[in-house]
């Protein structure tokens, strides 16, 4: 449902890739992890470097997924 896909309730990322050789490498990051990663960005953190609070925006706002996603493929 819609509900269900909203973006608080994502948990959890992760990424299965297959090498050319038949390995396969498997990355797997909690929701903390990534709102850690996401705190480093300059548009996507919550507070600035001051420690002062902030609106986010950009991607993190609008494509939390996708970013959630990028961030444990990278």
């Amino acid at each position: 449902t819609d509900e269900e896909m909203q973006d608080e309730n994502i948990v959890a990322a992760y990424s299965i890739a297959t090498m050319k050789d038949g390995t396969r490498s498997f990355e797997m990051m909690r929701r903390f992890e990534i709102d850690r990663v996401r705190e480093t960005s300059k548009t996507g953190a919550t507070r600035d470097r001051y420690g002062k609070p902030r609106t986010p925006s950009g991607p993190w706002v609008d494509w939390f997924p996708e970013m959630a996603k990028k961030t444990v493929m990278r």
